[in-house]
């Protein structure tokens, strides 16, 4: 019966450990500020945009996130956002990941920034 108990005990702390290791993942790869998730690359000085949760119309990118440059967009961040109708990318962009606006039926007017160098296919 001990051995049951302390088995069982010993499986509960693991399970937590692992779900609470699980979370801190998901809070660094999904942080949200304003209308934007993003997260934290590599380098630890810029971030890719992730998802945007806005409600559409003309959408400037910020040049920083939390103190990060904001560097890229990441593949379906912008992902049927059908009320998207301009976007206006800022200095230091350098990517826009695969289908970041595939289906954004309203955008109508896009302004790139000088530095963009990749832009993923059906963005």
């Amino acid at each position: 019966m001990k051995k049951w108990i302390c088995s069982l005990i010993l499986t509960a702390a693991v399970m937590l450990t692992l779900g609470i290791a699980a979370g801190a993942d998901e809070a660094i790869s999904g942080i949200l500020s304003g209308d934007f998730m993003y997260m934290v690359n590599d380098d630890k000085v810029s971030v890719t945009i992730t998802e945007y949760l806005g409600d559409g119309g003309d959408v400037v990118i910020p040049e920083t996130l939390e103190g990060y440059t904001v560097t890229a967009i990441g593949e379906s961040a912008f992902y049927s956002c059908f009320r998207l109708t301009s976007i206006t990318f800022p200095e230091g962009l350098s990517s826009i990941g695969e289908s970041a606006f595939y289906s954004c039926y309203g955008l109508t007017s896009i302004t790139f920034p000088e530095g963009l160098s990749s832009i993923g296919e059906s963005a």
